[in-house]
């Protein structure tokens, strides 16, 4: 979900403002493909759009009091957030700025790199994880290029993909050989259903170098139709056993109970990014007790999901102290192929 913050489908708040925002932007020609009609988000936003720093007045990190008031042995533990957006610093502000007001959503962040390494330093967060959506196939290499000079100890970039990219086997290997460890797909904005044959190209080049095949998982906030559905999910896993794939959202954003039918206990790692307010503590553990703890990542959804909150409530809940630690950053340690030594050890 790139979008996400208010439990309503309400029309976000300023939307006097929105359709000159999303006018401009469909002007651009950048509009994301999705059946049904254009939809303002994109990770490349044009310079058409005026930006509105006003947005970023007074801009904190919520809840640090709450992670502050954590035991020692919590407070120690590195973090790995798997699900973080970002944006270049001359796009940043005009990007979050459009998202939150057609969402109705305030930030945790500026949307930039230093905001993001900021963000994580208040929050103890060890290892982000940044996962970029290409809403056509033309911004693929663009976007792969930039994140692909992002990253350092502390972040771990993914790449852009889209399913009309017309080779998407070169750029698997491209990716492959310059260490990108996975990619990021979102069926609701680029309109398409994830267990389409014509991707199996895609699938089967990432499956043969290693790599990750992140999507968004179920609704989208802003978006009425719905692809990427537990039922999809569980076919492109029939068909691709040997494909690594996560799932946003907890494998399906407001189908929670479709995920427990089609997909608890699959070889599918789940993300809890924009979850527990909606699911709710009792169904959450449910769901984790189900699927396996072992198979579940953090991800917040930073700049838009609540990172502080969601890491209270976990923290909050009946976990194991085994469990808690797997979600919060041993899953994650072991699918990036990160050395627990290395996050264990004080700086």
């Amino acid at each position: 979900m790139l979008c996400g913050g208010s439990a309503s489908r309400k029309p976000a708040a300023g939307a006097g403002e929105g359709p000159s925002v999303i006018a401009s932007w469909l002007r651009s020609g950048l509009s994301p493909q999705r059946r049904g009609g254009p939809t303002p988000f994109s990770l490349l936003i044009p310079p058409c759009v005026a930006q509105d720093a006003t947005l970023f007045a007074g801009l904190h990190v919520p809840g640090q009091a709450t992670i502050a008031a954590h035991d020692a042995r919590e407070a120690s533990l590195p973090i790995i957030d798997m699900h973080t957006h970002i944006f270049p610093d001359r796009l940043a502000a005009t990007a979050v700025a459009t998202v939150c007001r057609a969402c109705g959503i305030a930030p945790c962040f500026d949307g930039t790199l230093s905001g993001l390494r900021s963000f994580m330093r208040h929050a103890d967060i060890a290892r982000s994880v940044v996962q970029p959506v290409a809403s056509k196939a033309s911004q693929v290499r663009s976007i792969n290029d930039w994140v692909a000079a992002l990253g350092d100890d502390s972040i771990i970039p993914f790449a852009a993909m889209h399913p009309d990219l017309p080779d998407p086997t070169a750029e698997i290997e491209r990716l492959a050989a310059i260490g990108i460890p996975g990619f990021k797909l979102h069926p609701e904005y680029q309109g398409f259903s994830p267990d389409e044959t014509r991707l199996d190209p895609l699938y089967a080049a990432a499956a043969r170098h290693g790599l990750i095949a992140y999507f968004h998982a179920g609704e989208d906030i802003a978006l009425p139709a719905v692809h990427s559905t537990p039922e999809t999910f569980a076919r492109l896993l029939d068909r691709h056993p040997d494909l690594t794939v996560v799932l946003a959202h907890m494998g399906g954003w407001r189908q929670w109970g479709e995920v427990q039918r089609h997909l608890a206990g699959r070889d599918v790692y789940l993300d809890t990014s924009f979850t527990l307010p909606y699911l709710g503590e009792e169904r959450f553990a449910e769901l984790v007790e189900a699927h396996g703890a072992h198979r579940i990542l953090f991800g917040s959804d930073a700049p838009w999901g609540d990172l502080s909150r969601d890491l209270a409530q976990l923290r909050a809940m009946t976990f194991s102290e085994r469990d808690l630690d797997a979600i919060l950053w041993r899953n994650a340690a072991r699918l990036l192929g990160l050395p627990a030594e290395a996050l264990l050890t004080p700086e």
